[in-house]
């Protein structure tokens, strides 16, 4: 059975929403795990990490793949 989304159209490919996800995700925690060292120094390392991941899920999943997907849609869904 097709993996359908919520358009009723296909689901993209596994690889192709791999690379989106890595591309979302990867560039923005070396940056959060950069600019936050130096604040983040003294803390434990779970607190740290959550704060992290925190920011992490909030850019992704309200910034960057909705523009991401609407940048790749027509790439995505051939």
């Amino acid at each position: 059975m097709a993996n359908k989304n919520t358009q009723g159209r296909e689901a993209p490919a596994f690889w192709k929403r791999w690379l989106i996800s890595m591309v979302a995700v990867y560039p923005p925690l070396v940056a959060l795990v950069f600019a936050f060292r130096a604040l983040f120094y003294d803390m434990p390392a779970l607190l740290s990490l959550f704060l992290i991941a925190s920011c992490l899920t909030a850019l992704t999943t309200g910034l960057i793949l909705p523009a991401l997907h609407r940048r790749l849609d027509r790439w995505l869904n051939t």
